[in-house]
């Protein structure tokens, strides 16, 4: 921690003399902080060092999520951090590193649990609203959102490479996958992402731990959205917090529409699931996530889901 105060100085363009630097818990990519300053908390984000093998979605993370951060900021009215700044010369260390300011509340996967019914159907709605905000923004391709060369104007295309992606991943690890089943699905329904023809900006990894609540007060209310670095130009439809969703009232009724009205739309939710557990398979390898129930819970999800779509 000995270079934090530089590091810190150079985010926000002026001299910083921190107090406490404690780690904040529940990431499993970045290595986060919350930073006391005489005048409140911020968040000092730093990402793996180099060296660390990543997924491919991961390359370049942090550099992903300032730029996501600045389109919601711009283009919407979605809850989230304000970016404070950033330091991507990798000079003071080999890696990238941003600040954001603190936001109250704590995760909601921390707390859904503890609320009442009531008190979850008045929050997903907010979820609803707010990523509804959220995917105002227009993206000029489907994909990635700074590697140009990753962005096509198809979602259809986009989507493929998103899996390709993760299935060279797990190749070149050595994590055994049901490749062809997952071809043939792909190949069976992938012409219904034609029916998706404007890219929104998406928070992608949408689920509750990355959505802080506030739960003082008589109702529960969404202070805001973090982790924007797996954010990408694509379906709405796509957003993790409609994983393998059963009951969604409040969310869709937040959101201003059902995203899965139809049975095409519950197939094409089908296929962003297969994608998600893939990700949740090949992602125990790269790093560790505490336990092989982890992996086993996903391949199973990983099963079931590919019998649904067959």
């Amino acid at each position: 921690m000995d270079v934090f105060p530089a590091l810190l100085s150079r985010c926000l363009g002026r001299p910083v003399t921190p107090g406490d630097i404690t780690p904040l818990t529940g990431g499993t990519y970045n290595a986060a902080y919350r930073v006391v300053l005489p005048k409140g908390s911020i968040v000092l984000k730093i990402a793996p060092p180099p060296q660390r093998p990543t997924l491919r979605y991961e390359r370049h993370a942090m550099q992903v999520e300032a730029r996501a951060m600045h389109l919601a900021r711009t283009h919407t009215r979605a809850p989230l951090p304000d970016l404070l700044g950033t330091d991507f010369s990798r000079t003071l260390l080999p890696t990238d590193a941003l600040v954001m300011s603190f936001l109250p509340g704590r995760p909601l996967d921390q707390q859904r649990a503890l609320l009442s019914a009531e008190e979850r159907v008045a929050v997903d709605w907010q979820i609803g609203r707010h990523l509804r905000a959220l995917h105002e923004a227009t993206g000029p391709a489907f994909g990635h959102l700074l590697d140009e060369d990753r962005q096509h104007p198809r979602w259809r295309a986009a989507f493929n490479v998103l899996v390709e992606d993760v299935l060279e991943d797990a190749r070149q690890a050595g994590v055994p996958l049901p490749v062809s089943e997952i071809h043939d699905v792909l190949n069976r329904h992938s012409p219904l992402l034609d029916s998706v023809t404007r890219p929104a900006l998406l928070l992608w990894d949408s689920w509750d731990g990355n959505v802080f609540v506030e739960v003082e007060g008589q109702t529960p209310y969404v202070t805001g959205f973090t982790d924007f670095e797996r954010a990408l130009w694509g379906d709405p439809l796509a957003e993790s917090q409609l994983f393998m969703r059963r009951e969604h009232a409040a969310f869709a009724e937040g959101y201003g529409r059902d995203l899965l009205n139809t049975p095409e739309d519950r197939l094409r939710r089908g296929l962003y699931d297969l994608h998600l557990l893939l990700v949740m398979v090949v992602e125990c390898t790269y790093r560790t996530l505490g336990a092989d129930s982890y992996e086993d819970w996903a391949r199973k999800q990983l099963v079931q889901v590919l019998k649904e779509l067959q």
